[in-house]
Parts: structure tokens; C-alpha cells; sequence
């Protein structure tokens, strides 16, 4: 008599459980930050592919998890800003190191402050430098001035308060300050856009706002890129998980009164070694971007759990308001990968 044979279903049922155990139990992603040489960007424009092969991925500090990266210039030295994360706390801290993955101390007064930090946007005005941080379980969006004296970035003002915004950014235009910011609506990305004509007055919301919605179009992935007479706003794919993609968007009218922008295209890249990408910025000679790496490891288990306890305590020592809107938030938004 012949042994039964398990049906072929049947074992690809099985090997479907079992992937989804190993994925569950010893599976997790970490983000590396990389720099492509700027000359790139008209073929990336032109072609809406980027060759991965231009990128420059660096390993800069023992945490392995760098993400949300940002270039900027301290007494002529180029200056990298980005998020570290260790995987067995998962809260972010905001850092910066120089090209050579030396670290910098900038950073050092703004990161001690409790509570998540990311998405370091740099940005200059009237010869200032200043920082404005992803601060969002705070339910706060504050700004952080750079201090030539104590060589460290310290807070300056809130800009916005009893909001958890995320991945925020100002640019400067025809003497207005346009402030970006993504919220979280109903489990949808809504992005929101207000203006001030300097930082002495306060931030309205623009008569276009919302400009966009949606997992494709609501998430911004870094700053306003500028080309060839063109201004662009990065976005980040989320459709199909976080940290998919990145889409661009042609800003065709962006004044007091009027905004419009149109979807230019969605960036695929080429030779890829990673799956997600989720920040692109340009600053002089050169475009920092992050890509997502699935990792694997025994201790994968241990780490979500003191992970899980880790955030517990933050939701326990944080007031009601904060729960309602910034913990729910960082479930979806932050660092959760999405089948």
C-alpha cells in the first residue's frame, strides 16, 4: 500500500503558516540612510526610476536603525540629520553625524527631551538655521533654533499646539512661511497646510488646506525639491504598506490665497536591494534618501516585547489628550510594517 501523500494545497497552506510565524515572531525592519550625487536628479525627473546603484548607503552609529535623513551646514561642514532607533526601546531619537559617520554634537540638548523624535528637517531663514522635529506625542509641533554659541539647537517656539502632527516642514517663499504637516484623520493621511508671515505671529490654516489625502498623497517624505523651474512635493507611497514609496507632486500655484499641485509620478528604483523608501531631500551636491531592510533574528521576540513595555510606560506617564491623539497615531504611523 503506497504512503498518503499530503496534498500539494495542504503544504503550501502550512508553508504559509509557517512563513507568517517566522515574520511575526523573528522579522523586523530597520531603515539605512543613503546619499546619491545630485547630478542624479534630472534623470530620476526625467525617467521616474532612480538607479540604486548611485546610492551610497552608510553605517553610522550602532543603533543599525537610521532613517529620515536631512543635509545641512554648520561652519562649512556638511551635516547629516536623521532619526536613530534602538529596536528593543523603539523610540526615536534625532541625531547628526558628518559625512564620515563622526558623530556630531548638535543634537545632543533637543534629543535629551523625552518623548519619540523624527523626521529632523533642517532649513535655513533670514540666515538662521533652525530644526523642526517630528515631536508628535508631545501634541505639539515646536521649533528649534540653532545657537552658533552652545553649537546646539534649542527651542525657540510651538508653532502648533493640542495636534500630533508628524513629518512636518516649512518653506519659505515671497516673504510667507508655508508650514506642511501630516495628520492622521479617521485612520486616513490628511495633509495640511498653513501660513504666517513670520515666526512673531501665528500659523492659520491656508484657504486651500487640506491640499491632499490618502495613503498615497496625505504623508510627506521630506521637504519641497526644486528643478528645472519646478517645485515638488515628496510624498510617501503607503498603499499596499508603510514606507512603500515615494510619489511626486508638480506644485503648479502656491500663494496667500491658492494652492495646486498635480501627481507628476510615482519614483520606482532600479537594482534594489532594499524594499521601502520613505524620505527624499536635495541640498547642494547631494540627495539623501532612506531605504527599508527586512532583517531576521532569535532575539527578534525578546525585542518586540521590551519594545511593548517600553511604549506602556510612555502611554502611562503621558496625559488622556496624549493617548487620544498621538499614541494611536504612532501604531499606524511610525515604524509598523503593513502587509
Amino acid at each position: 500500500m503506497l504512503p498518503l501523500q499530503t496534498p500539494t494545497v495542504e503544504k503550501s497552506a502550512m508553508k504559509k503558516v509557517i512563513d507568517l510565524l517566522i515574520q511575526k515572531l523573528f522579522a523586523f525592519d530597520e531603515w539605512r540612510v543613503g546619499l546619491i550625487p545630485s547630478d542624479q536628479l534630472s534623470s530620476i525627473i526625467q525617467n521616474h526610476q532612480c538607479d540604486e546603484s548611485t546610492v551610497i548607503w552608510l553605517d553610522i552609529d550602532g543603533c543599525h536603525y537610521q532613517a529620515d535623513p536631512f543635509l545641512f551646514e554648520v561652519d562649512s561642514e556638511l551635516v547629516l540629520a536623521y532619526e536613530s532607533m534602538s529596536q528593543w526601546y523603539r523610540i526615536g531619537k534625532v541625531k547628526c553625524a558628518n559625512l564620515q559617520g563622526e558623530p556630531l554634537p548638535y543634537f545632543d540638548t533637543l534629543s535629551s527631551r523625552e518623548g519619540h523624535q523624527s523626521f529632523p528637517y533642517v532649513f535655513t531663514y533670514q540666515g538662521e538655521l533652525y530644526c523642526l522635529p517630528e515631536t508628535a506625542d508631545t501634541g505639539k509641533l515646536k521649533l528649534f533654533k540653532y545657537d552658533s554659541h552652545s553649537k546646539q539647537f534649542e527651542f525657540f517656539r510651538t508653532l502648533l499646539s493640542d495636534v500630533s502632527v508628524v513629518d512636518s516642514f516649512i518653506y519659505p517663499k515671497d516673504g510667507i512661511l508655508y508650514l506642511f504637516c501630516t495628520h492622521k484623520i479617521d485612520g486616513n493621511f490628511v495633509q495640511k497646510l498653513h501660513v504666517s508671515r513670520c515666526f512673531g505671529q501665528d500659523f492659520q490654516e491656508h484657504p486651500s488646506s487640506p491640499i491632499a489625502s490618502g495613503k498615497s498623497h496625505g504623508r510627506n517624505a521630506g521637504g519641497l525639491v526644486e528643478h528645472a523651474g519646478k517645485l515638488y512635493r515628496i510624498s510617501q507611497e503607503c498603499g499596499r504598506f508603510y514606507g512603500e514609496g515615494l510619489n511626486f507632486h508638480h506644485i503648479q500655484t502656491m500663494n496667500r490665497d491658492e494652492y495646486i499641485e498635480s501627481k507628476a509620478f510615482n519614483l520606482t528604483f532600479s537594482n534594489a536591494s532594499k524594499y521601502g523608501y520613505h524620505t527624499f531631500g536635495v541640498y547642494k551636491d547631494w540627495i539623501a534618501i532612506d531605504g527599508k531592510e527586512r532583517r531576521y533574528s532569535l532575539l527578534a521576540p525578546f525585542m518586540k516585547i521590551k519594545a511593548k513595555l517600553n511604549k506602556w510606560r510612555m502611554r502611562a506617564n503621558s496625559s488622556p489628550k496624549r493617548l487620544d491623539t498621538s499614541a494611536e497615531a504612532h501604531n499606524y504611523l511610525e515604524h509598523e510594517h503593513r502587509e
